[in-house]
C-alpha cells in the first residue's frame, strides 16, 4: 500500500514537471496576428515542383496534399471561427505562379466544402432515416406489451429500438456538429488572405 502511494506521488510530481516545462515554453510559441486580427501562417517554400497535386488539371489546379497537412498541422491548436493569413516564403515562385498557386489553394478549400456540405446532407437523412425505424420498432413494442405477447420479443425489439434511436442521436448531434465545425474552419480558408515574401 505505501508502495503505491509512493508511486503515486511521484508519478504527479512528474506530472507538474511537465506541465511547468510545456508552459515555460508557451512564451516561445507566439502566435503572430496580422491585419484584421488573422493568424500569420509562414510557409518556406524552397522548391515549388510539388506545390501543385499531380493529378490536377491545368484549368483547375488543387494544392498537394503536403501543403493542406502542413496548414492543418499549424492550425490545428486554433479555434474554428478564426481568420488566417498564408504567407508563403520563397524565392522560386514567379508572378504567373503566384496566382496559379492561390487558386489551387482556394480550389482546395471549395472543394473540402462541398464535400463537407454533402456529408452533413447524407448524415442528416440517415439520421433521419433511423429515428423512424427506432420510433416504429419502439411503437411495434409497445404493441405487443399492449396486447401481452412474448415477453422474449418484446425484449430484442426493445433493445433494437433504442440501438436504432441512439445511433440517430449520435449522428445527428456528435458527428454532425463536428462537420458543422469542420465546415467552418473550411470558410476561413476558403478566405483566407495569402501573400508572397
Amino acid at each position: 500500500m505505501v508502495i503505491i502511494e509512493v508511486r503515486e506521488i511521484k508519478m504527479e510530481d512528474k506530472l507538474k514537471e511537465l506541465k511547468n516545462i510545456i508552459e515555460s515554453h508557451e512564451s516561445d510559441y507566439l502566435i503572430e496576428r496580422g491585419y484584421e486580427n488573422r493568424i500569420i501562417i509562414n510557409m518556406n517554400i524552397d522548391n515549388d515542383d510539388d506545390f501543385l497535386d499531380k493529378f490536377s488539371k491545368s484549368d483547375y489546379p488543387i494544392i498537394n496534399s503536403d501543403i493542406y497537412e502542413y496548414i492543418n498541422k499549424y492550425t490545428s491548436s486554433f479555434k474554428p471561427n478564426e481568420k488566417y493569413i498564408l504567407r508563403i516564403h520563397s524565392n522560386c515562385i514567379d508572378d504567373v505562379e503566384k496566382d496559379i498557386y492561390s487558386k489551387a489553394i482556394k480550389n482546395y478549400y471549395i472543394a473540402k466544402y462541398l464535400n463537407n456540405n454533402v456529408n452533413l446532407k447524407r448524415n442528416r437523412i440517415i439520421s433521419l432515416i433511423l429515428g423512424i425505424i427506432g420510433g416504429l420498432i419502439l411503437g411495434l413494442v409497445i404493441f405487443l406489451e399492449y396486447n401481452q405477447k412474448s415477453e422474449f420479443w418484446m425484449r430484442i425489439f426493445d433493445i433494437v429500438s433504442w440501438v436504432f434511436i441512439w445511433e440517430a442521436v449520435d449522428i445527428l448531434f456528435f458527428k454532425c456538429n463536428e462537420l458543422k465545425i469542420e465546415k467552418l474552419r473550411t470558410l476561413n480558408f476558403i478566405d483566407m488572405k495569402i501573400e508572397y515574401k
